[in-house]
């Protein structure tokens, strides 16, 4: 094990907007106890490219795949070529706070028998930024991750869990944290916040969501033990009301309808999808409307109360 106690790896793929915010976040840690690795995912854009191979640091080692791995096959190189005790992702278009390594280390410190560290998130874009805290109730890892961001976790427990699951691509983290639940894992919490996450465009989040129902059945299957009866059924209600709203909010009422009508396979609707339902049965007109009074009520509330 080498003497510094965390890689921080970064992953790359089509990255070249963000990828030195993302490097510089690392460079500019008020702790210098850690090591970083650089892996570019195979088929990246030239840009991208030009910046992996500009890039030179000692603190710092970089690997090119020469194939297309997708994001977990990125990450999963990057642990593999890590040499400490524990790991800490960070995605090419985030970023850390300035002190996200010494307050992690300070957890470490204070509860060395812990398998991960978990702690607030600022999620942010050009327009708008939010903090999200982790949840500590273990329901809602039916239908979601407990924790927004990343969270430095030790090597040896993904070596346990063997990994991520490949065919699950864009939820294969979700399949992660089920397992690390199954297995006892333990966690250090800090209160504070120790990721930036980029918010992505409607189009990139509905190709991500949309993979979602999909790779729910998957985890069913791979969680017996965890999915009884119940889990099972609050997820798939929470999984297609997830993708009613996400599509509600991105103002595609087709799409919103269709997941607000499977939500009502397995529950009662909430006020919000019998609303979604009402506005795909309504004219373009009326639709448009109560679209416009109803973000001039969001402004009006944020702006004047």
């Amino acid at each position: 094990m080498n003497k510094n106690n965390i890689t921080i790896g970064i992953t790359a793929y089509k990255d070249s907007d963000y990828l030195e915010m993302a490097i510089n976040s690392v460079l500019n840690q008020t702790s210098s106890d850690w090591n970083g690795t650089l892996v570019l995912d195979g088929g990246s854009d030239q840009k991208t490219k030009k910046i992996f191979d500009d890039f030179e640091h000692p603190k710092f080692q970089k690997y090119e795949l020469l194939e297309n791995k997708g994001p977990y096959g990125a990450r999963a190189k990057a642990i593999e070529l890590s040499d400490t005790e524990w790991y800490y992702q960070l995605d090419g278009d985030d970023s850390l706070p300035s002190n996200a390594i010494s307050d992690i280390l300070s957890a470490i410190d204070n509860n060395p028998g812990a398998d991960y560290v978990y702690g607030d998130c600022l999620h942010f874009n050009s327009k708008k930024s939010f903090i999200k805290k982790p949840s500590d109730n273990i329901e809602n890892l039916c239908y979601s991750l407990q924790f927004n961001g990343q969270s430095p976790i030790k090597v040896r427990l993904f070596e346990k869990i063997g990994g991520f699951a490949p065919e699950l691509y864009n939820n294969a983290d979700w399949d992660f944290w089920i397992s690390a639940y199954e297995i006892g894992a333990v966690g250090e919490k800090i209160n504070k916040i120790i990721y930036h996450r980029r918010l992505r465009d409607g189009n990139v989040g509905s190709i991500y969501f949309e993979n979602k129902p999909d790779n729910l059945e998957k985890i069913i299957i791979r969680h017996p033990q965890f999915f009884n009866v119940k889990r099972k059924t609050n997820a798939r209600y929470k999984v297609n009301e997830l993708l009613a709203r996400h599509f509600r909010s991105n103002g595609n009422r087709e799409k919103a309808y269709i997941y607000a009508k499977k939500t009502e396979e397995y529950g009662i609707l909430t006020a919000t999808l019998l609303e979604i339902i009402r506005e795909y049965k309504m004219n373009w007109l009326r639709f448009l409307v109560r679209k416009i009074a109803r973000r001039m009520n969001i402004f009006i509330d944020y702006h004047y109360k």
